[in-house]
Formats: structure tokens, C-alpha cells, sequence
């Protein structure tokens, strides 16, 4: 982080797709020197407790609970670090919190047949209920429901912020959806080792799953 050529790739005025990381940059060098504080330390110890997800030893639904949720949690919390602390204060602190682990949890449904190939342990990869799967699911995203209702600021700007979830609230219902689902087809015992790509991917590319997404879409009005 030292090098001053690593400092000019990410503040060079003719590179606007580095726009992100040049924030970051000036973030972690301000007057001159680097910045590392809890926010940082944070994502560095999420990510470095993510690892273990790859490793043999086999992880029980606290840990991986408690990995998934602070590996999300504290890689927005440190975007709403940078932004500026002022913009909503602590009530949207704990908003990108909620978001983040959410949004992890939800990455990791969507990744599952990924995930299971390269031996990746997660909440979704490990658990043997789906069922509680999407009770989990249910609760973290209610979690981000309140967190929007505690926001200091309008209620019009807090339904137009719960709006613009919608699509991924949805979609993610879906993902859970239809791993509940294929329990069920096999007589309610989940045994991700057996399935094909196919049965535990959702793939958006289909007609029925587009289709079926809009409709609870449509549901949530």
C-alpha cells in the first residue's frame, strides 16, 4: 500500500471504472499517511475467519453463522465508514450491518452448486433442513425490514427504499423456494451430495422462474 505507483493507479483522472477504489485509496492514505482502524480490521479478521469455510475441519451452524454474517455486516458497514459516518448515523450503521449479512447469506443460496464443487462450507451447503434454511432467510431479511424503519428520515423515502429491495427480496424467496421444494421431492431428506446442477441452481435464464418471480413481486404490493 506504500507503493506511490499503486496510489496513482487508483487515482488517475482517465481511469473513471476505478472510481470505487480511488475512494478507498484516499480513505487509506489521508494527510499522508495509511489508515487502518476498526473498520478495516474488521473485514480483514471476517475475511481471514473465511477461510476456514475451505478448510477439511467440519464447521457447525454457529460458526458458519457467525462467519457468513460478519463477513457481510462488516464489508458494508466499512462502505458506510467511508461514505461518512454522518449519513444516518448509528441507525445506518446497523442498516448495512443487517444488509450485509443478509446479502451474504443470500450469495451464498445462489452459489450452492458452486460452492458444494469446490468443497466450500456454508449455511447453505451444510444444512440438512431447508426448511430451516428459509426460516433463517425469513429473519434476516426481516432484520433488514426494521433496520429500514428505524432510519431517521421520512417514511416516503423508507417505502421507497424497501421498494427498491423488492427485486432482491424476491428473488432470493425464490432460491429458497425451490430448495424447500426439492427436500420435499425426495421425500423431505436433503442430501445436496446427490443433486445435479440443474435441480440446485435457479436459474433466471428460465421462463417459469421469471415468471414465478414476478408473481411475488406482484405479492409483496
Amino acid at each position: 500500500w506504500e507503493n506511490e505507483s499503486l496510489k496513482l493507479i487508483f487515482t488517475a483522472p482517465d481511469q473513471p471504472s476505478l472510481t470505487g477504489k480511488a475512494l478507498i485509496c484516499r480513505h487509506l492514505f489521508q494527510n499522508g499517511g495509511f489508515v487502518w482502524n476498526a473498520y478495516w480490521e474488521a473485514v480483514f479478521l471476517a475475511q481471514t475467519e473465511s477461510k476456514k469455510q475451505m478448510g477439511r475441519s467440519r464447521l457447525s451452524s454457529n460458526e458458519l453463522s457467525t462467519i457468513t454474517f460478519q463477513k457481510g455486516g462488516a464489508s458494508v458497514v466499512l462502505g458506510w465508514h467511508i461514505i461518512g459516518e454522518e449519513a444516518g448515523g448509528a441507525a445506518m450503521k446497523n442498516l448495512a450491518d443487517c444488509f450485509g449479512a443478509y446479502a451474504q447469506l443470500v450469495n451464498d443460496i445462489f452459489d450452492i452448486w458452486k460452492d458444494r464443487e469446490a468443497g466450500v462450507q456454508t449455511l447453505a451447503t451444510t444444512m440438512k433442513n431447508m426448511n430451516e434454511l428459509a426460516d433463517l432467510h425469513r429473519v434476516m431479511q426481516s432484520a433488514v425490514t426494521v433496520a429500514i424503519a428505524d432510519l431517521p428520515v421520512s417514511s416516503s423515502r423508507k417505502r421507497r427504499l424497501a421498494g427498491s429491495l423488492d427485486p432482491l427480496f424476491c428473488l432470493a424467496d425464490l432460491a429458497v423456494e425451490r430448495l424447500v421444494q426439492l427436500q420435499m421431492k425426495y421425500g423431505g431428506d436433503f442430501r445436496i451430495e446427490k443433486y445435479a446442477r440443474k435441480e440446485l441452481v435457479c436459474d433466471m435464464a428460465e421462463w417459469s422462474s421469471r415468471l414465478r418471480w414476478v408473481w411475488l413481486m406482484i405479492s409483496k404490493k
